[in-house]
């Protein structure tokens, strides 16, 4: 999906409560794990922050 000509230029972040499980079906990927703790937000936060980083980057270079 992410190559996907309609999602070019765009930033996602994929979320999951199993990452072995889902790397398993699709391989190694940068999928935040969220086990319902506090600081999952957090994680989610700094996650939207680094593809939005990433996003810019690409549009200005």
């Amino acid at each position: 999906m992410r190559n996907s000509k309609v999602m070019q230029g765009r930033a996602f972040v994929v979320t999951t409560t199993n990452k072995r499980a889902l790397e398993e079906l699709i391989g190694p990927n940068d999928a935040v794990e969220l086990l319902c703790k506090p600081y999952d937000l957090q994680q989610i936060v700094d996650a939207c922050a680094t593809a939005f980083e990433k996003q810019v980057t690409l549009k200005t270079a």
